[in-house]
């Protein structure tokens, strides 16, 4: 996904795909990081965070926060984003979206997108003054936030805004009650959802004729 992000945004413009923070496939594109890591001690030094994912994982295992170079494993196939350090919070917590996609056809591109979803919490207050190692404050991931012993858990369907997991419709009432324009959030949605599709669509495209299956 990375690498098709940055193709798009070298043919078509970065400003046109700019919700992606910087980000570096390791350890083919180490070169380039350190340099940008070393421009940024200079000029930033409070912002020269970065989030390190490992390649093949799931469920948040594995990724960790650095903010000094040594302290990245440069051999192992991963993928490394400048950290995002001012986040929207909800309730002073990071929050993610679920949100559930299917592409019926790609001849012509055909996409449904379903309004109903989940908000997943970390589960400790954000703060700029962060600790690196504190996972249940940076990651959203419920199969490490659960773990926490300030973890709340949602148990009805009615108080689906209670907890550190809430409805996508309950998350939605709550941006709408603080002033958020949620018609302009969902044109925002959409557009990175057609982007994001349209990043691999070359590939599925070459997959389905070669196999001979259905548009």
């Amino acid at each position: 996904m990375c690498f098709n992000y940055v193709k798009m945004q070298e043919k078509f413009g970065r400003e046109h795909f700019d919700f992606v923070p910087d980000t570096y496939i390791l350890p083919n594109e180490y070169g380039d990081l350190l340099n940008h890591y070393h421009k940024l001690k200079q000029s930033d030094p409070r912002r020269n965070v970065w989030i390190v994912k490992p390649s093949n994982s799931s469920r948040g295992r594995g990724i960790h926060i650095i903010d000094d170079i040594n302290d990245l494993n440069v051999d192992e196939l991963s993928i490394i984003s400048r950290y995002v350090t001012n986040p929207l919070l909800i309730n002073g917590y990071k929050f993610d979206l679920r949100i559930y996609v299917v592409v019926t056809c790609y001849e012509p591109l055909r996409i449904y997108v379903y309004k109903e979803g989940l908000a997943r919490f970390a589960s400790e207050t954000y703060t700029a003054k962060f600790n690196k190692n504190n996972k249940y404050m940076h990651l959203t991931n419920y199969s490490i936030n659960k773990k926490n012993e300030h973890f709340v858990q949602n148990e009805s369907a009615e108080n689906d805004d209670f907890g550190f997991k809430w409805s996508l419709s309950a998350f939605c009432k709550h941006l709408e009650t603080v002033g958020i324009n949620m018609s302009l959030l969902w044109s925002r949605i959409f557009d990175v959802l057609i982007k994001t599709l349209a990043c691999g669509e070359h590939y599925v495209l070459q997959a389905m004729k070669k196999n001979q299956m259905h548009r």
